[in-house]
């Protein structure tokens, strides 16, 4: 009991060495400090509890994963700014074969979780095919392009002509 408590001491202490040292000057070091004084706080108060009767175990309070708030707004944020990359990709590489989009929409499967693709739909207005390259099917063509750039299965992607 004792030397579990002199270990978890000689840990917090030396977690808050390192994360002083590592951590730069400014504003935000002093409220780093801050917490880490308070973590080495609770571990040298702890066995205090245990006289009482009380049963604290400082490790069920930083493995707790009950208390973990997920800000689903920045998530969003992040995968929105992301698809739109993505969609900027599209383009650029369908310019580069001398393919005009109207439009490039990339759909997410949930704007929350992780970034994952479930659909790409692209509108193409003119496209232009060189006399030795009559025959091809452009759409496959496009298709395999795009899902070798963005690394995604070829049926999820949807291409259609718009006829002006």
């Amino acid at each position: 009991m004792m030397n579990e408590w002199l270990v978890g001491i000689a840990v917090a202490v030396m977690s808050v060495v390192l994360i002083d040292i590592i951590i730069a000057e400014g504003e935000t070091k002093k409220y780093i400090k801050g917490v880490a004084s308070l973590f080495v706080l609770v571990a040298v108060l702890s066995p205090l509890s245990n006289l009482k009767g009380v049963k604290f175990d400082l490790t069920s309070v930083i493995t707790d994963s009950s208390n973990t708030i997920i800000d689903t707004s920045y998530l969003t944020y992040i995968n929105d700014a992301r698809r739109k990359r993505v969609e900027d990709n599209i383009k650029i590489l369908l310019s580069d074969e001398n393919i005009v989009c109207s439009y490039v929409r990339v759909e997410l499967k949930s704007p929350t979780n992780e970034f994952e693709i479930s659909a790409v739909e692209i509108s193409i207005t003119k496209s232009v095919i060189n006399n030795n390259d009559e025959n091809i099917n452009i759409i496959e063509v496009m298709k395999d392009k795009i899902a070798v750039a963005i690394n995604i299965e070829k049926d999820i992607i949807r291409i259609f002509y718009d006829l002006e």
